[in-house]
């Protein structure tokens, strides 16, 4: 009688048992368990690069289409809308643990995917100061996600890019800790190509400093919004508040 098992696309390669009552049959039946693993395993690495591809022939398509409507506006640039960001290193590069044993950074921390909507202030100019423009916009950089709030100068049809800076307010993915003090830190922020690309630097307690860049796959049409309620609900006294609800009282 030959083994019995329950259907190999079931389990991992790494993960079966084979019961026979001869040696043959035992190996044949392994030999074919491994053979459709791989099979298997091959089949699902393709899909996975083919929808990989779809998904990003679908953004340069999006971009493709935004670009062409900034190149058409002749007034200031309108740098709301959604955007997607890319960060090559979005965990601090000189975390051990952020490297294998044999000392290679694992792809998938490598090259993360992450999101940004950016939406124009509503808050009034401060009386006195130059003319700027004021945005906020809520990320999602996978290990981090909160609210940017970044000024700079107005934009004209004629420059090619618009230096500005921003703070941030947020919390780690993973046990939704408030990050308390980021928004002290004063960093960079540049867009370009009227107002479709941008770049910048990030950092925080729990992201050592990186840079990452970004495309605009979706206008916004110079939405407007408040960032207020969000901003304050990443305070420390929120902190505290969540502090004490996670771990009590410190007496």
């Amino acid at each position: 009688m030959p083994p019995v098992i329950p259907d190999a696309l079931s389990f991992t390669p790494d993960r079966w048992l084979v019961v026979g009552l001869n040696a043959g049959d035992v190996f044949r039946k392994v030999a074919d368990i491994r053979r459709e693993a791989r099979k298997r395993e091959a089949e699902l690495e393709e899909e996975q690069e083919a929808a990989a591809r779809e998904r990003e022939a679908q953004a340069r398509a999006r971009h493709a289409a935004v670009v062409a409507t900034a190149v058409e506006n002749k007034g200031p640039w309108d740098l709301t809308g959604n955007w997607t960001i890319n960060c090559p290193y979005l965990e601090d590069p000189d975390d051990p643990d952020s490297e294998d044993e044999d000392g290679y950074a694992d792809e998938e921390e490598e090259e993360e995917e992450a999101s940004s909507h950016v939406q124009q202030q509503t808050a009034k100019p401060i009386q006195g100061t130059p003319a700027e423009q004021r945005y906020y916009a809520t990320f999602d950089f996978s290990v981090v996600e909160g609210i940017m709030r970044i000024s700079g100068p107005v934009t004209s049809s004629k420059q090619k890019a618009c230096a500005m800076t921003y703070r941030w307010r947020g919390r780690e993915s993973g046990e939704r800790v408030i990050e308390v003090g980021s928004h002290e830190r004063l960093l960079e922020i540049a867009f370009s190509k009227r107002g479709t690309t941008l770049s910048g630097d990030f950092e925080g307690d729990c992201v050592g400093k990186v840079s990452f860049t970004g495309v605009k796959v979706e206008a916004g049409d110079y939405r407007l919004g408040s960032s207020e309620y969000e901003w304050k609900d990443l305070s420390a006294r929120s902190y505290e508040r969540e502090r004490v609800g996670r771990w009590g009282r410190r007496y």
